[in-house]
């Protein structure tokens, strides 16, 4: 089933509301529902799995939990504080909902999210260039125009793991000459050398 999920959600932006297309997952073995969002890269939300696989009570009785027979077009779920909405189903749950005597509603649609709608407009298209390239001195083929004695180097710490150890570690971009240096950081008395 699709359904939509306008619930709040820390954003960077100043949205009321977003709306998340999530998949949700009903299993006629053990009523249980599971509920995931598909990968948007780059979206700077929660994705994937955002409920596993259980029975889901109701809101409003005393413990009961969620049935097939709840579930149809249109109809709005509170599973745990995500209001969803459920927006479409596949025919194969069209028909398990007729046979059983169920009408099912016909589609909803999906409204547009308005955190992604905002994105898109500010992405990055052919005749916009980012303020960042500007900023940076980047030319339009998107190489830096560097001076032949310029000696900025781009630093950033980390960590390079192996099965059995961990080190801490300097990696150093030379932009000039388009190197990358890599210096393990031993403490002192370590050592390792300096």
């Amino acid at each position: 089933r699709n359904a939509i999920d306008p619930g709040v959600r820390s954003l960077p932006t100043k949205d009321e509301y977003c709306v998340r297309t999530v998949l949700l997952r009903y299993y006629l073995s053990d009523d249980t529902i599971q509920v995931i969002e598909p990968r948007i890269p780059n979206c700077g939300l929660q994705q994937g799995l955002l409920l596993s696989r259980q029975p889901v009570p109701k809101p409003s009785s005393s413990g009961s939990c969620y049935r097939y027979t709840d579930l149809n077009l249109g109809c709005t779920l509170d599973l745990y504080g995500m209001m969803i909405t459920l927006a479409d189903c596949d025919d194969q749950t069209r028909e398990l909902l007729e046979s059983e005597g169920i009408e099912v509603s016909d589609p909803v649609p999906i409204p547009a999210d308005p955190y992604l709608t905002l994105r898109a407009s500010q992405s990055e298209t052919p005749n916009r260039v980012s303020d960042l390239r500007t900023i940076l001195g980047m030319k339009e083929g998107g190489r830096r125009t560097w001076g032949p004695h310029d000696t900025r180097k781009l630093r950033f710490t980390g960590v390079v793991q192996d099965s059995s150890s961990a080190v801490q570690c300097v990696l150093m971009l030379d932009q000039h000459s388009n190197t990358l240096e890599v210096r393990a950081l031993h403490p002192p008395g370590g050592g390792g050398g300096s």
